[in-house]
């Protein structure tokens, strides 16, 4: 005779080992949502925003040869009486890409990046230093490890689960 208690048992057993997968799975799945979304600590915000610094500023020495460029080449040209006149000087400071444009907060701010750069980064720290940073996530590179960690057990759980599932259809079950 058949043993149907074994074969409810056996299937239960199954359908608990899948949902005992697809649980560990779905914590997972907010674990690393909560790791892509929790604010950046303290010392990622500062390194970003150094980096913005550095790179904004970076594009200045070219701005300024190109700002400049009249009066390389024009070596006996004086200083314009009027601020309103052609290659005014000033542009230089605005780092606008030709000397005749109007200047932008975006030119002014990479020049001032270039040239205040160090101070503009100690003013930054000091206010970075004044937030609060008590929900902030781990550091990006732990996360980034954290994320590659939780990424290969889900990969693990859905072989685990397609595994089962296509043993379950072989007998000729559906789960």
């Amino acid at each position: 005779m058949f043993d149907f208690l074994k074969i409810k048992q056996t299937i239960a057993d199954l359908g608990a080992e899948v949902a005992k997968l697809r649980g560990e799975r779905e914590a997972l799945l907010r674990k690393r949502e909560d790791l892509e979304s929790s604010p950046a600590c303290k010392a990622d915000l500062l390194q970003l925003l150094d980096a913005w610094v550095d790179r904004q500023g970076s594009t200045f020495p070219k701005k300024l040869e190109t700002g400049a460029s009249y009066y390389r080449r024009h070596a006996l040209a004086e200083l314009p009486e009027s601020q309103k006149a052609a290659a005014h000087p000033m542009a230089l400071l605005t780092a606008v890409a030709d000397p005749n444009a109007a200047a932008t907060i975006g030119g002014l701010e990479c020049s001032l990046f270039y040239v205040l750069g160090d101070e503009i980064k100690r003013g930054i720290h000091q206010a970075v230093e004044a937030m609060d940073f008590s929900d902030s996530g781990p550091p990006r590179a732990e996360r980034v490890e954290l994320i590659a960690a939780i990424d290969k057990r889900i990969d693990e759980i859905d072989k685990a689960e397609m595994e089962l599932v296509e043993q379950a259809e072989k007998a000729g079950l559906r789960l």
